[in-house]
C-alpha cells in the first residue's frame, strides 16, 4: 500500500480525537471555569535592609557629591556621634540652661537692666560651653569629604544662597541651572582656600553673584532686582507771615 493511503486515515483520526480530548478537559473543570493553569513559583527576593535616613541637608550632600556607600555610612556614624554629644550635654546641663533662659525672659519682662545683664551672661556662658562640647564631633562630620568634595559643597551652598538673593527675579529652571554652573566654576579657587579664610570666600560669593546678575538675568529681571529709590516729597514753600508793626 502506498504511503498516501496510510496518511489520509491517520490525519482524519487525529482531527477527531483532539476535539474530544479538549471537551473532556472542559467537562472535568467546574462549570463556568477554565482549567487551572499550572502556577510557576517565583523565587522570593531577599528582604532589603533599610538604611537609616540622613537628615535632609546631608541627604542633599550625599546626592550632589555622589558619596560612596562607605562615605554615607561614615557620615551617618559621625552624625550619630553629634547626637550623642548633644544628649550628653543636655543630660548634664539641660536643666541649668533652661533655667538661665527662663531667668532672661523674666528679667526682660520686669525691665530690670541689671537682672537682664546677669541672666544673659549666665545663658551666654552655658551656650558657649555647649558649642565647645559639640565643636569636635561637628567638625568631624565634614572630614568624610575629600578636599574636592568639600569645595564643591561650599559652591553648592553658595548657589543656594544666590537663589535666595535673586528670589525677586523669579529665575526659570534653566536659569537656576546656569547659575549653578557659574558657582561651580569657582570650585578650584575654593579648594585652594584655607578653611577659615572667610574674607576670601566672601569675595568669591560676591564675584559669583555679579556674574549671575550679568550673565544669567534678563534686563527685565535686573530691573526687578534694582531697589526702588524712595520718592522725595515736594518741598512746600512756607509763606512768611506779614510783619505786624
Amino acid at each position: 500500500m502506498s504511503l498516501s493511503k496510510w496518511l489520509v486515515p491517520a490525519v482524519l483520526l487525529a482531527s477527531l480525537t483532539l476535539p474530544v480530548a479538549a471537551l473532556r478537559a472542559e467537562e472535568a473543570a467546574p462549570a463556568g471555569e477554565k482549567p487551572a493553569k499550572k502556577k510557576v513559583e517565583k523565587a522570593e527576593k531577599p528582604a532589603e535592609v533599610k538604611k537609616p535616613a540622613l537628615p535632609f541637608y546631608y541627604r542633599n550632600m550625599a546626592t550632589e557629591l555622589e558619596l560612596s556607600e562607605a562615605q554615607v555610612a561614615d557620615l551617618q556614624a559621625k552624625l550619630d556621634a553629634v547626637k550623642a554629644a548633644e544628649k550628653a550635654y543636655q543630660t548634664e546641663h539641660g536643666a541649668e540652661l533652661e533655667a538661665a533662659k527662663k531667668a532672661t525672659t523674666e528679667a526682660k519682662a520686669g525691665k530690670d537692666e541689671t537682672a537682664i545683664k546677669t541672666a544673659k551672661e549666665a545663658e551666654t556662658k552655658l551656650l558657649k560651653q555647649r558649642d565647645a562640647a559639640l565643636a569636635e564631633p561637628r567638625a568631624a562630620v565634614m572630614t568624610v569629604l575629600t578636599p574636592a568634595q568639600a569645595a564643591k559643597w561650599k559652591c553648592y551652598n553658595m548657589w543656594t544662597g544666590a537663589l535666595g538673593s535673586f528670589k525677586k527675579a523669579e529665575l526659570t529652571d534653566e536659569q537656576k541651572q546656569k547659575a549653578k554652573e557659574v558657582c561651580y566654576t569657582y570650585c578650584g579657587q575654593v579648594e585652594q582656600l584655607k578653611a577659615d579664610d572667610e574674607p576670601a570666600m566672601k569675595e568669591i560669593r560676591t564675584a559669583a553673584k555679579k556674574r549671575i546678575n550679568d550673565e544669567v538675568l534678563t534686563d527685565e529681571q535686573r530691573q526687578l532686582m534694582t531697589p526702588e529709590k524712595p520718592k522725595k516729597e515736594p518741598k512746600v514753600e512756607k509763606t512768611e507771615k506779614p510783619k505786624t508793626e
